[in-house]
């Protein structure tokens, strides 16, 4: 990724030197590697803290997509324990295999290009948060996880799902799924993709207030998750994957993060 600095009549770029490089980081984060590279460790993470947290006898902090695939396959008992995670991992393995031959060359530029991008969408999308009506100040948006007065990091468990979870299963299944039924019915092309974010959209946001755990129906939450999840849908299609992943997991880190260092 370029960064552009103009000393005397030289421009700096850090640490992409070339347009080229500018090309192929663009190219790179729609790889499937680099969803991979984004999604393993914070699943590592995630599953980790959720085994910790239960094995101490707590109940376990899974996010609510998670909680939804694992109740797909109940019959599977404690078996299905691995399954989500070993099947969002296959899935994207999956996706590698046609694209062996093209992996990324600049892992360095490509590594400080996805954290620099997604904590940029990541921002924009927070800052879109507080400029809807009312949305973060009087509805909390993703606050109900957390116990406001004493926030712990067992609290940050189901947000860091969230960005895996809900991405997997919004932006790459349902979208995916949608734009296939769409073109069966003859609705192509980027037509039929926007049907697919529309509809995967809705779903998003309609579905955190479904079931007995979900939360109570807020017009100005809906709409906020409906118009963050199009914009997640066009960043999966335009910059890749793993931006959807790691900006819904630093925006939610920064809205969970934020109750710490409230002051009175």
């Amino acid at each position: 990724m370029i960064w552009p600095f103009w000393s005397g009549r030289k421009l700096l770029a850090l640490p992409g030197r070339t347009p080229a490089e500018l090309v192929d980081y663009f190219r790179d984060t729609r790889h499937p590697v680099a969803s991979l590279l984004v999604v393993v460790p914070l699943l590592a993470l995630y599953e980790a803290t959720v085994a910790g947290i239960s094995a101490d006898g707590r109940a376990s902090p899974r996010n609510g997509a998670d909680a939804w695939i694992r109740n797909l396959v109940p019959e599977l008992g404690q078996s299905s324990t691995h399954l989500p995670p070993l099947v969002i991992i296959v899935v994207l393995t999956i996706l590698v295999m046609p694209r062996w031959r093209d992996f990324p060359s600049r892992w360095g530029t490509l590594c400080f290009g996805l954290v620099a991008e997604c904590l940029g969408w990541s921002l924009a999308l927070w800052g879109l948060s507080l400029g809807w009506p009312g949305i973060v100040k009087n509805s909390g948006v993703e606050l109900s996880w957390f116990d406001r007065a004493a926030p712990q990091f067992a609290s940050l468990t189901p947000l860091i799902g969230a960005g895996i979870y809900e991405e997997f299963l919004f932006r790459l299944v349902a979208l995916g799924v949608l734009n296939g039924l769409a073109s069966l019915i003859g609705v192509g092309g980027l037509a039929g993709w926007m049907v697919a974010a529309v509809v995967s959209s809705w779903f998003f946001g309609a579905v955190h207030h479904w079931g007995p755990q979900g939360q109570q129906y807020s017009a100005l939450l809906f709409s906020f998750r409906f118009f963050a999840g199009l914009g997640l849908c066009f960043l999966t299609r335009y910059r890749g994957f793993s931006i959807a992943v790691g900006t819904h997991f630093l925006y939610n880190l920064i809205i969970g993060l934020r109750p710490m260092f409230a002051t009175p």
